[in-house]
C-alpha cells in the first residue's frame, strides 16, 4: 500500500514531495509513524492531569470500536513535565503504544524507540526526539526520526 511521501530535513518539519506534476508515494512509513506519533490520542478521565479536562483526540476517534484509544500518542501528556532524563521512558513507552497498531495489524514484527532530548539545527528551544526503527516482516527495517519542541509541546496543554 502507497502513501504520500514526506520528507524531513530534522524530523520536525515535514512536507510531501512530487515527482513531475504529482504527489510522490512510497511504501514506506513515513506517514503512518507521523500520524501516530504526532496526532493526540484521546486519554480517559483517570488520566488527565491535575486541572486538565480536554481528553484530547482526532475527529477520526469517532470512528474507533469503544475502548480503542483511537490513533495518536499519548506525548501530549508529557507537556508539564519538566525536560529530564526521567521523563524519557514515559517518551519511549508512549511512542511505543502509539505505534503498536503496527504489530497488531502485522505491518511490523518489533519496533524500536530511543527518546532523548536535543536541539535542531535552525530551530531555537529543547527538543524531544524520537528515533527508532521498524521490523517488518519479508521487508526489512524502516528507521525513522521525530521530534517536537518541548516549548512548543509545553504550549499545546
Amino acid at each position: 500500500m502507497a502513501d504520500f511521501k514526506l520528507i524531513s530535513d530534522n524530523g520536525i518539519l515535514w512536507d510531501w514531495t512530487t515527482e513531475g506534476d504529482d504527489l510522490a508515494t512510497d511504501d514506506g512509513l513515513s506517514e503512518s509513524v507521523l500520524c501516530s506519533l504526532g496526532f493526540d490520542r484521546r486519554v480517559s478521565e483517570d488520566e488527565l492531569p491535575d486541572g486538565e479536562d480536554n481528553r484530547r483526540g482526532t475527529w477520526m476517534d469517532e470512528f474507533e470500536p469503544a475502548g480503542d484509544g483511537g490513533i495518536g500518542s499519548k506525548l501530549w501528556l508529557l507537556a508539564r513535565s519538566k525536560p529530564t532524563p526521567a521523563v524519557l521512558p514515559r517518551a519511549e513507552e508512549f511512542a511505543k503504544e502509539a505505534l503498536s497498531w503496527m504489530i497488531e495489524d502485522q505491518v511490523a514484527s518489533l519496533i524500536e524507540i530511543t527518546a532523548s532530548f536535543g536541539t535542531i539545527e535552525g530551530l531555537d528551544g529543547v527538543a524531544l526526539l524520537l528515533s527508532g526503527e521498524v521490523h517488518r516482516p519479508q521487508v526489512g527495517k524502516a528507521s525513522f526520526k521525530f521530534g517536537v519542541l518541548w516549548d512548543q509541546l509545553a504550549q499545546a496543554s
